[in-house]
């Protein structure tokens, strides 16, 4: 089968390690649609070998809480101490979650430190601008663009991006816009516009 090579523990914590960097990234940067189908074809190969490999079930529980508290403290604190307990606490799950036969962790012991210093360190750097963004003040009346046309400069409907006022936004609209279209933002929610496709 063409994902047997996920019946090696190293490479089943590998995947695994890299998928939740790519869906992170998709979800903090969704309308390319690239990092979407990397993400996807990265959680789909983990599945595989989370389906395929002896796990820790408890291991579950510290991947899933560390993954919700990564995307709380990014949007709600300034405190990074709670962003380094949230990464500590996904880290610590992924690596325990394939069970070790003869050691403490299933995966070489070397290569489970050397992914989860480098998994928890780019997590890290994400987070730290991704916070600072957030909690960085607005210094112009943005309300100015609702009404302002633009242009779609990639799929949009639940996610995407737009050209409005010389700059890319994040962009969501109630009925599917093809890239490309001429938009006009209706509304205005933080830093993502909702817009609708003009009339040609």
């Amino acid at each position: 089968m063409i994902l047997n090579f996920l019946l090696d523990p190293n490479v089943a914590y590998v995947v695994l390690a890299l998928a939740f960097v790519i869906t992170i990234l998709a979800m903090l940067a969704p309308g390319t649609g690239v990092l979407e189908i990397m993400a996807l074809a990265a959680l789909v190969a983990a599945g595989f070998g989370i389906a395929n490999n002896p796990v820790n079930t408890w291991a579950f529980i510290p991947i899933l809480a560390g993954t919700v508290l990564i995307f709380i403290t990014m949007r709600r604190t300034s405190r990074w101490y709670y962003l380094a307990a949230a990464i500590a606490i996904l880290v610590t799950g992924t690596a325990f979650l394939y069970k070790g036969v003869s050691g403490i962790f299933a995966a070489d012991t070397l290569l489970v430190l050397m992914v989860s210093a480098s998994m928890g360190g780019f997590i890290w750097i994400i987070g730290h601008y991704t916070r600072k963004a957030f909690n960085q003040k607005i210094t112009r009346d943005l309300s100015q663009l609702i009404g302002m046309t633009g242009r779609a400069t990639t799929h949009i409907h639940m996610s995407g991006s737009a050209h409005v006022n010389s700059e890319e936004w994040s962009a969501i609209s109630d009925i599917p816009i093809p890239v490309g279209s001429a938009i006009t933002v209706i509304e205005r929610n933080g830093l993502v516009l909702k817009v609708e496709k003009l009339n040609d």
